[in-house]
């Protein structure tokens, strides 16, 4: 076939939505019908808002206006929200203004936080859905690694002494939400106030983040991600691990994101001596395995789910993101990075620990390889459930799926998943 994905009609569905939120987004249309409109704050508006919310008013700069804008218009433009959905994407915005104005503040009072070292940190990467999480969770079981959970992540500042810290309880409220509100997104991806957390919710506070058009269809934001010099954001991103070191230390840091593979020039050069763990799997398993992530995601979000053309914008902004990875990796240090096949993680998740540790000089004891052997025995695939997903279900074809992404599986030898025994994402 000519395209890579087709969009056809029977592609479009209706947002999976429990009773109650049904029942709610149809008094949303209905005050929609008597002139009430659900839609976003300007950039200007929103700043107010969260001024008012958090009784500060210095964001540290103006970085962060362009990406806001872009944004906001392109959400308010061409997202198709349902009510809920303009109120949570409403409500994200403003936490994430807040996060900015206490994170200015807490700078402020705490110079010193910008000279915290952060030395040989290591990130996990690789496409979304390619065993990044079980990886991620396997090393955060070694103590002498520094990780973020979901609530120091969801809001990086500790309130002053004078306050109680509520901030795990505030996060555990929108996770059962969304574990309510989605029920197989159990079967997907697992969420907790404690586990280790990926970096998209500090990415977030940048405003600069794949993380937003993962949640709805924003093509204009996601274009112009694609031009953006994304130096000044990793810079940004790295004050708030100074922050969060600072209030805990460790050795080293632990850190995951599948998007930083998009990244990995802005990446490199805020942390040149990086190590790297890029974890490889055949296209044809993780390009519609994060297609069904993101169709839940977007349950949350969206009127109605155009599932074809999810296949196409994700399948476009995969093929863009590899490509710059393979770019950079052309000239990159090799001993930063050690590359691991998706198979071989399923297949001997031990073995590649130990490989991990081996090519970068680091030490391991037996006791933690034994909580890592227990973490897997209590955690065995489909435990909450069996995640079933196709290329045909996205409007996409095997062969043009193939030949986008010919250049990065031959660089790294990736084979079919067809006789994976087993399957963690």
């Amino acid at each position: 076939m000519d395209s890579a994905a087709i969009t056809t009609s029977n592609l479009v569905r209706r947002p999976v939505q429990r009773v109650p939120v049904r029942l709610v987004n149809a008094v949303g249309r209905g005050l929609g019908h008597l002139g009430v409109q659900g839609s976003l704050l300007g950039p200007d508006a929103a700043c107010r808002e969260a001024e008012l919310k958090t009784g500060l008013d210095d964001f540290g700069g103006e970085s962060f206006r362009e990406p806001l804008k872009v944004l906001l218009e392109s959400t308010q433009r061409e997202a198709r929200l349902h009510p809920l959905g303009w109120q949570f994407t409403r409500t994200q915005i403003i936490r994430r203004l807040g996060n900015r104005l206490e994170l200015q503040a807490y700078w402020k009072r705490h110079p010193e936080v910008l000279e915290t070292q952060i030395v040989q940190p290591l990130f996990i990467i690789g496409l979304p859905r390619t065993g990044t999480t079980l990886l991620f969770n396997l090393l955060a079981l070694d103590p002498t690694y520094r990780w973020m959970s979901f609530w120091e992540a969801e809001s990086p500042v500790p309130p002053t002494k004078m306050t109680a810290d509520r901030r795990r309880e505030r996060a555990t409220m929108p996770l059962r939400m969304l574990n309510w509100m989605v029920p197989e997104m159990r079967s997907k991806h697992i969420f907790a106030a404690d586990a280790p957390e990926e970096c998209g919710l500090l990415m977030a506070n940048t405003f600069e983040s794949e993380t937003f058009s993962f949640m709805t269809d924003i093509p204009t934001y996601r274009n112009w991600l694609y031009g953006r010099n994304r130096v000044g954001a990793y810079r940004y991103y790295k004050k708030q691990l100074q922050l969060l070191q600072h209030l805990r230390r460790g050795e080293r840091w632990l850190l995951k994101m599948p998007f930083h593979t998009f990244n990995l020039d802005a990446l490199l050069t805020v942390f040149p001596d990086a190590n790297i763990v890029q974890i490889h799997r055949d296209p044809l398993k993780a390009v519609p395995s994060n297609c069904s992530l993101q169709s839940s995601y977007r349950d949350l979000y969206n009127e109605t789910v155009d599932c074809g053309q999810l296949g196409k914008a994700t399948l476009e902004q995969l093929g863009h993101g590899l490509d710059r990875c393979l770019d950079v990796r052309v000239h990159a240090p090799a001993e930063r990075f050690y590359d691991v096949q998706y198979p071989t993680l399923v297949e001997d998740p031990i073995g590649v620990v130990k490989g991990i540790y081996r090519h970068f000089g680091l030490g391991i004891t037996d006791e933690v390889l034994g909580l890592m052997r227990g973490y897997l025995a209590n955690n065995p695939k489909d435990k909450h459930g069996v995640h079933r997903y196709s290329l045909e279900a996205f409007g996409l074809d095997a062969e043009a799926v193939t030949r986008r992404f010919k250049r990065y599986t031959g660089q790294f030898r990736i084979a079919s998943e067809s006789t994976t025994p087993a399957s963690w994402a």
